[in-house]
């Protein structure tokens, strides 16, 4: 008789009371075990001086910026009625040392998750292309260099004020957290224009605007860029309305000489998030590119997945 439980090779447990009779370990879910390490990451938050001498150094309008996308992506966390969309186990440590965050509608957050798994694809699928630099114009407490499979020689650039560069760098110090780009934190946008580079604006629709033409000129062949679109609370259905951003956006891509500019909306993002897509009156994508198609006529058989779940095509929101 077994006096001592013994586990086999294959993860199997025998039990002592019956030899021979085995079953399977309850191992927690990789998500499960990503919820815990969020916990845990805020407990340690909680007790972090640093942590709390960051949240002083920041200014009430920054703060009102950059932490709505950090209690969405917090929320989506921490439900448990379905696998999260997105995996980030430093949002609610984050949202712990910087919040509260200003309360936001729950379709809007919604759609904040739903474009940051997107835009996770995209990201991923230019990295699959060689691109080896992407930057996020906006990034306030972005940590896609630290949440993310990425390789080590892709160059992160994040552009934010620079007070919230150190304040942000406090609490991931604070957590031992180590991004596995390479990054780098400026407080203005700066890439290489002799490579493709893939472009995330996440600042407000009319910044986006003045921005779009100052980055076509450091976009080399062969880059994307892809602007986010929200509701604005007192938004009508006029000039504030998202789709008369998404129009004054489109018209920015073309006067700037970038390509194909196209709304990714509701129809396009209900076929990789089904149930969780933004109506068009809310949210919306607006990518472009420079230079030739980045995938000419690229074939996707259908239900084909690549290893991180996406589809082999993660523009599969041309055509049908």
């Amino acid at each position: 008789m077994l006096d001592k439980v013994k586990l086999s090779s294959d993860k199997y447990r025998y039990d002592s009371q019956r030899v021979g009779v085995h079953s399977p370990l309850k191992l927690p879910s990789r998500f499960e075990a990503m919820r815990r390490m969020s916990m845990l990451a805020a407990q340690r938050v909680a007790w972090c001086p640093p942590c709390r001498r960051a949240k002083a150094s920041m200014v009430a309008e920054h703060l009102a910026r950059i932490l709505p996308p950090v209690a969405a992506r917090c929320k989506e966390a921490r439900q448990e009625e379905r696998s999260p969309l997105i995996s980030d186990p430093l949002a609610c440590p984050f949202l712990d040392a910087f919040g509260p965050a200003p309360e936001e509608p729950e379709e809007i957050q919604r759609a904040r998750v739903v474009h940051d798994a997107f835009l996770d694809r995209l990201l991923l699928d230019a990295v699959s292309r060689r691109v080896r630099q992407t930057l996020l114009l906006g990034s306030g407490l972005d940590v896609r260099a630290f949440r993310l499979q990425l390789p080590p020689q892709l160059k992160v650039i994040e552009v934010d004020e620079t007070n919230v560069h150190e304040a942000k760098s406090l609490v991931l110090e604070s957590l031992g957290a180590r991004p596995r780009a390479a990054l780098r934190r400026l407080a203005s946008a700066d890439a290489d224009p002799t490579k493709p580079c893939f472009f995330i604006i996440l600042i407000p629709p009319a910044e986006a605007i003045t921005a779009i033409p100052l980055l076509a000129e450091m976009a080399g062949q062969g880059s994307t860029v892809v602007v986010q679109i929200l509701r604005s609370p007192h938004a009508g259905t006029g000039s504030g309305s998202v789709d008369a951003h998404v129009s004054a956006v489109i018209a920015a891509f073309q006067e700037s000489g970038w390509q194909r500019p196209e709304r990714v909306g509701h129809a396009a993002l209900q076929r990789f998030f089904a149930g969780s897509a933004p109506a068009d009156d809310v949210a919306a994508l607006v990518v472009a590119e420079r230079g030739a198609p980045l995938m000419p006529e690229r074939p996707s058989a259908k239900g084909a997945k690549r290893k991180d779940g996406a589809p082999m095509s993660s523009y599969g929101w041309r055509g049908s």
